[in-house]
């Protein structure tokens, strides 16, 4: 499809706006369109430019293979789990297919920094959780969502990065993506209902907290009579560890869930589809 000089004109301008979504937008739209009319706009973009570095990032996604294929290929580590950051914005890719991960990537690890002289590796388990909690809800304005409806865009990491808000299981990836670069024992714990995570010491100790409400901490009794609302019998094994590939997982069903308030049936097949490769794999 040949845009004409008209619109490469514009789309360039947009490729270079510095409202991410509108980016996103562009970015999706010229992925859809194909790697002619992505040639003519890089062709088009002057050298060195935020739309030519934009266009240059949406062919080499134009190269990379079909995402099921990606799903088949995630790398699994030295405990036979797959990595659940690399796995998440790959799955972001269902809904944006020319996601930048690695701007997301330097986004975190701009974050990591921002907290790692805040934290001393001889810090109590309590001060590092309240540390984090007012960096990321004080300092950088996240929260959980909780207003209706909420789309899938409250699941894809991407945009609860640039939203500053989604699921309890997203707010609670966020802090695990920031634990494993500070090296911190903050692990996924896939309670039902709400997914909450805990901090584990060396010596056993362990201390539940919700990232979803602000960082609450959280009793074994508290968790249990918040499942009880839900007419939910409470069983200790609910506050174990969740796998990457089990949070993935849950990430997905959200996902499957929200698409069919959409009534989206391609996009709940494609879930389902790359449901049944994780789990080939990786068998619950």
């Amino acid at each position: 499809m040949n845009l004409g000089t008209t619109r490469v004109q514009a789309v360039l301008s947009l490729l270079a706006d510095p409202d991410a979504d509108i980016v996103e937008i562009v970015r999706s739209k010229l992925f859809m369109m194909g790697e002619p009319t992505v040639r003519e706009v890089l062709d088009a973009a002057p050298g060195g430019s935020p739309a030519q570095r934009e266009a240059g990032r949406i062919l080499l996604c134009l190269k990379e293979p079909p995402l099921e294929s990606q799903f088949r290929n995630l790398h699994e580590g030295t405990r036979g789990d797959i990595d659940l950051e690399t796995a998440s914005f790959t799955l972001a890719k269902l809904e944006y297919p020319a996601l930048d991960i690695q701007r997301y990537r330097s986004h975190l690890n701009k974050m990591a920094e921002d907290l790692a002289p805040s934290i001393a590796p001889d810090d109590h388990p309590l001060r590092v959780i309240q540390t984090l909690n007012r960096y990321l809800f004080e300092s950088q304005g996240f929260r959980g969502q909780k207003s209706e409806p909420v789309g899938p865009a409250s699941s894809y990491m991407n945009r609860v990065l640039d939203r500053k808000t989604g699921l309890p299981i997203s707010i609670s990836a966020l802090y695990i993506f920031l634990a494993r670069r500070l090296e911190l024992p903050i692990l996924g714990v896939g309670m039902p209902v709400h997914f909450i995570v805990k901090y584990k010491t060396t010596d056993g100790m362990e201390f539940l907290f919700d990232p979803f409400n602000k960082g609450q901490l959280l009793t074994a009794n508290e968790c249990a009579e918040y499942l009880s609302r839900f007419d939910v019998d409470f069983e200790p094994s609910m506050l174990r560890q969740s796998s990457d590939r089990q949070i993935l997982t849950r990430m997905m069903f959200n996902l499957c869930a929200a698409y069919r308030d959409r009534k989206d049936a391609r996009k709940v097949a494609a879930l389902e589809r790359l449901v049944k490769i994780l789990l080939k794999r990786h068998p619950l």
